[in-house]
């Protein structure tokens, strides 16, 4: 994980709670957003 994608990481783990997600799921996001990729997940959370 580059320190762009860890600073993204960051923002998304330790948002406001009702907001947050887990620790995989947020670096799931975090590194497909940087990489122009499409993140999979199969999250509560992460569909409201």
């Amino acid at each position: 994980m580059s320190d762009e994608e860890y600073e993204r990481y960051l923002s998304i783990v330790q948002a406001p709670l009702g907001q947050r997600l887990d620790a995989g799921e947020s670096a799931t996001i975090a590194v497909a957003e940087a990489r122009q990729l499409v993140a999979v997940i199969d999250e509560n959370k992460a569909r409201s």
